[in-house]
């Protein structure tokens, strides 16, 4: 029996220390060649924003003129400097700081014994090595959500799980790609939660784990308070009737229990408070994120199937995950009924959310945190299939996984890291897919639409929306004497392979403010280093006098012969007289 144990360990640490070693040249190869201080780099926009408070307070002291200059603009604002007020303010909270702090000390070691300038923390060792903390949170969450598994599943089995929850989910590329978004430092404290809790409910006199389910549970809170979504599951978790949930929350609220959960929260929580003292002035802030306007007709099918970040697209293994959830119901396994109803409660905390699809991202990542919940239904579905005697029912739901996980492993290495795209752009989704050969080389016509749903392209172009009146969603573009420009989308002729261009038609609708023309123009420009060579416009006139209606505009324009392939083509509406109108369900087709 020993000598069973000892191998079974044995096991256990080379395939998470192998697994480290392969996470790590991975990540290592894949981010090389992004450079610092711009949006592909590993410190930039919500990235900067978790990680400023490691050097405001060992570098600045919280002191702005100590920051290198114009360093908020540099990482994409995900965090502010205000050097007339001497302030430093981020709106995320510190948990992933507290928890790469380790490595930005080594980070800080190697500079000084290399002598490098460290940019204020913001060079080239602090940016790479932050790759090598996401590994090892992500290692460290895969070995407890194993011994987690373990408690459900035979040795073979919980192999798989922790195996194809990696490499078939996006955790995969919020491990490996987008090292500091806080998602794999999520996972890791949501793992370290539920095994905790486990080990507690199976002898709650073992008090220890009880002081590491509730340390796991603060940690959850200062990564991400919406974390702290998985503490519902605790009264119900095995549980087989009402008065086995009735004992377990008379256990919790046991002051040996309860007062020291709550201690420990506190603790926790100080730092942030801290910190917000001394960035706001308060010892409170309670602004985060921006809102759910959404609550009471929530987007269900666009988080779960969207072109844009939608859960199953882009990892589309978690249907099998979901399918799982059903079956468990079905074969009366325990727990099935909970797993369903908390999918659908983070999926309703998704739905609701102002930008339902997370902004910049591969897939929806509001579901990466609580994996370790979510694929216990798919090992039974596995292990089921697996133990079945029907030869092609196995072989076939093995290929699947297999392709299921292929798909999302290659997709993930090559695809944007932030979609470009609008809500139901299947035109978008098939080029990302031509970066891993799935569909053909050759695209005979290319269509973009921006529904200005979208944050990552109304920034990029500088458009500004407004959810005060749409024709389709929540926003559209406003044009008004502030605003002469918008909707501009440019791309590469090389982007286009196959045929050669030749025509672009554009459709948009419009909602003119008061009667009246509005005298704006719709531009077609094709530049080449810098230089436009060749522009064509069209007005978006003749308008109907009337302005309660969304009216359609129609423009097509030819493309001219022999461009090459660095040529930009940039579409855009330009409001030269600065009237005022709103522009929503921009399309524009390459033929």
């Amino acid at each position: 029996m020993k000598t069973n144990v000892r191998k079974a360990g044995t096991r256990e640490l080379l395939f998470f220390l192998s697994l480290f070693l392969f996470s790590s040249v991975v990540t290592l190869i894949a981010n090389q060649g992004r450079g610092i201080l711009n949006s592909q780099s590993e410190i930039f926009a919500d990235r900067a924003g978790y990680y400023i408070y490691l050097p405001a307070t060992f570098f600045y002291h919280f002191d702005a003129n100590k920051s290198p200059q114009g360093i908020d603009e540099k990482t994409g604002y995900g965090f502010n400097i205000d050097r007339n007020h001497n302030k430093i303010t981020t709106q995320y909270f510190y948990g992933v700081s507290f928890l790469v702090s380790p490595f930005f000390m080594i980070a800080h070691a190697v500079s000084a014994v290399t002598g490098d300038d460290e940019l204020g923390g913001f060079s080239w060792i602090y940016n790479k090595i932050l790759n090598l903390a996401a590994v090892f949170y992500l290692v460290l969450g895969l070995f407890f959500l194993k011994r987690f598994l373990k408690n459900y599943f035979p040795e073979h089995l919980q192999y798989i799980l922790v195996l194809l929850t990696f490499l078939g989910t996006n955790l995969f590329f919020y491990s490996i790609i987008d090292t500091l978004m806080s998602h794999v430092y999520s996972f890791f404290a949501i793992s370290v939660f539920l095994y905790a809790m486990k080990e507690f409910l199976i002898d709650t006199s073992r008090y220890r784990y009880f002081l590491l389910m509730a340390f796991a549970f603060a940690l959850m809170f200062i990564i991400r308070p919406t974390n702290c979504l998985i503490g519902v599951i605790f009264p119900f978790w095995d549980t087989m009737n009402r008065k086995e949930i009735a004992d377990r929350l008379k256990l919790i609220f046991y002051p040996k229990y309860i007062l020291p959960f709550l201690l420990i929260i506190v603790l926790m929580f100080i730092p942030q408070l801290i910190f917000w003292k001394i960035m706001r002035g308060s010892f409170l802030y309670l602004k985060y994120g921006e809102g759910f306007p959404f609550w009471n007709h929530p987007r269900f099918i666009e988080v779960w199937f969207s072109t844009l970040n939608g859960l199953v697209p882009w990892s589309p293994l978690i249907l099998l995950f979901i399918v799982g959830m059903f079956f468990m119901i079905f074969t009366r396994i325990n727990n099935g009924i909970l797993i369903l109803i908390f999918f659908l409660l983070v999926s309703y905390m998704a739905a609701s959310y102002k930008f339902w699809f997370y902004g910049c991202g591969y897939g929806h990542r509001a579901f990466v945190e609580f994996y370790p919940v979510f694929c216990i239904p798919f090992g039974f579905l596995t292990g089921k299939i697996l133990d079945s005697k029907k030869r092609i029912l196995k072989i076939s739901f093995v290929l699947v996984v297999i392709c299921m996980t292929s798909f999302n492993f290659s997709l993930s290495l090559v695809a944007n890291r932030c979609n470009f795209s609008s809500t139901w752009d299947w035109d978008y989704y098939v080029w990302q897919l031509n970066r891993i050969y799935i569909i053909p080389e050759s695209i005979l016509s290319y269509t973009f639409r921006n529904d200005f749903e979208n944050t990552a392209i109304n920034n990029y172009n500088g458009t500004t929306v407004t959810d005060s009146i749409s024709n389709s969603g929540l926003w559209s573009a406003v044009l008004d004497k502030n605003h002469e420009i918008c909707c501009k989308h440019s791309a590469f002729v090389r982007d286009f392979k196959g045929e050669f261009l030749k025509s672009i038609t554009v459709q948009l609708m419009v909602k003119k403010v008061k009667p009246g023309p509005v005298n704006a123009l719709l531009v077609c420009s094709f530049e080449k280093n810098d230089t436009v060579y060749n522009t064509q416009s069209q007005p978006l006139e003749p308008f109907i006098g009337y302005t309660r209606s969304w009216l359609t505009v129609f423009k097509t324009f030819r493309v001219p012969d022999g461009l090459s392939g660095d040529t930009q083509i940039s579409i855009y509406v330009w409001n030269k007289e600065r009237n005022s109108f709103f522009v929503d369900d921009f399309r524009i087709t390459y033929e």
